[in-house]
């Protein structure tokens, strides 16, 4: 039964938040698991914190939307998913065959259904031989969920990697669980769109450095040379290199300046150029100098100022600068970063939770303290990353 001193929200929207809410009392999601309204219910499903006999009793809810959200949910017990598995009902078993608690045996009979089986592919807990076994089924779509799956068997890849459709060829392309043989095969695909998922992985090992080297110099695959810009794995000297090269290439200049690995030294130089897109580029990198941020604040171009004021490196001196600028978005985005700093520091609530910040923006959050019940709230309902 459910405390006395427990009182659930009148409005629908406020129990729903509760329902999903991290924080969550287990007797209180008991209470809400009872609602009249499906939303609710389904929150409760979906909830981690969720007891198991809730989970048991909203598996047989007379909403769909809320035996999908049990099908779906990573707590459900194993025994209620074996179940649920065998339902007529397809948009379930397509639930539960996404779902990454699933019983390996449950993957293995789910991997035989017409219907499922791309959503068996893509499950990070599908056994490995089935994953293996899928990779060489007729349907593109079974064959792509297998490819993007980060827990796919290194063989299964190699054979993915010879697949006639582009697509697949280009999902292993982007796996950063691709071996570096596999890898260095595709970055000369002679498909272009694959070479760019090769140049884009950022877990592209220092044994393919050498491939991406060569991506960079190749005078005709402009957008694969883009690509390799913005990867973080980037060698110095290759990004150095896109650096100093044509300046009619603004995209690829641009992907360098975003790149957080790019050497503060020739950030310095990049903002120097005539080409506002790539000084716009340099203004959002989180890796820029203080004293470059500090420059491009006065910049002309609005859109340079703006990124500059929604860096998270930007020292506060040029973010109350900023809130005073004649661009109302510049102004704005540097107002919110103030407000996300203050947070952070007299609050104790995570600069990126936005969640949490937005439910105090509306009362008096600078006169609060960590332990106020407004702070708790926020974050009992959006904790910290």
């Amino acid at each position: 039964m459910m405390p006395a001193a427990v009182r659930l929200p009148k409005s629908r929207q406020g129990r729903e938040r509760l329902a999903k809410g991290k924080g969550t009392a287990p007797e209180v999601l008991v209470a809400l698991a009872k609602d009249g309204h499906r939303d609710v219910r389904g929150g409760v499903a979906r909830n981690p914190a969720t007891p198991t006999d809730v989970l048991v009793a909203l598996a047989k809810d007379r909403s769909r939307d809320v035996r999908w959200a049990v099908a779906a949910s990573p707590s459900t017990p194993p025994d209620v998913l074996t179940a649920l598995a065998k339902v007529e009902e397809i948009g379930v078993r397509g639930r539960v065959a996404e779902n990454p608690s699933a019983p390996p045996d449950v993957l293995v009979a789910l991997a035989k259904d017409e219907y499922l089986r791309w959503a068996v592919a893509a499950n990070q807990s599908t056994p490995p031989e089935v994953l293996v076994a899928l990779a060489g089924d007729k349907d593109r779509k079974v064959r792509t969920a297998v490819a993007k799956n980060p827990s796919v068997p290194p063989e299964a890849l190699v054979v993915l990697a010879g697949d006639e459709e582009r697509d697949v060829r280009g999902r292993v392309a982007r796996n950063q669980s691709a071996p570096t043989d596999v890898l260095t095969a595709l970055a000369g695909d002679a498909d272009w769109n694959v070479r760019i998922d090769v140049a884009e992985n950022p877990s592209t090992p220092p044994a393919v450095l050498e491939s991406l080297v060569a991506l960079a110099k190749d005078e005709d695959w402009y957008y694969v040379r883009t690509a390799v810009a913005k990867n973080p794995s980037a060698p110095p000297e290759v990004l150095v290199a896109l650096a100093e090269g044509d300046e009619n290439e603004g995209a690829r200049r641009w992907g360098v300046a975003v790149n957080p690995s790019e050497p503060p030294d020739m950030l310095v130089l990049l903002v120097r150029g005539k080409e506002d897109v790539v000084r716009r580029g340099v203004a959002r990198n989180p890796s820029t100098p203080p004293e470059v941020l500090k420059a491009l604040a006065k910049d002309g171009d609005r859109h340079v100022r703006d990124g500059v004021a929604r860096n998270l490196s930007t020292p506060a001196g040029v973010l109350e600068m900023l809130a005073k600028d004649n661009d109302r978005n510049t102004r704005q985005a540097a107002n919110r970063k103030i407000v996300l700093r203050l947070c952070r520091q007299l609050l104790s609530v995570d600069e990126t939770n936005t969640a949490a910040i937005d439910m105090l923006r509306s009362q008096a959050w600078w006169e609060m303290a960590p332990d106020d019940p407004a702070v708790v709230v926020a974050l009992a309902l959006s904790p910290n990353a």
